[in-house]
């Protein structure tokens, strides 16, 4: 299951450290980006989740309500840039260990 959510900026930290001192939840692939260099303008962080549904399910009851779960274009759009990121990354790995 894939989770995508904003956080503002001032519940970021707090969300942060549960999400990872939790023993299932830090098992799912998890990533951090500010939401600004998006185009976002709202102060805060998009944070991707990744994993078994049961994880799923713990981040989302973690997160509550000091984030909101993303969906349809925004989701959409910030997903595909996250994985366009993470391309250009493995290929200049690539370049380096080829």
């Amino acid at each position: 299951m894939q989770l995508l959510y904003f956080v503002p900026s001032q519940n970021f930290e707090s969300v942060k450290n549960a999400l990872l001192k939790d023993d299932k939840v830090s098992r799912m692939s998890i990533l951090f980006r500010a939401a600004t260099s998006f185009g976002k303008k709202e102060s805060g962080s998009y944070i991707a989740l990744s994993g078994l549904d049961d994880a799923a399910e713990k981040a989302k009851t973690i997160i509550g309500e000091q984030g909101n779960l993303v969906e349809g274009k925004e989701r959409e759009d910030v997903l595909s840039r996250i994985r366009m990121e993470e391309e250009a990354t493995e290929q200049g790995f690539g370049s380096i260990f080829g």
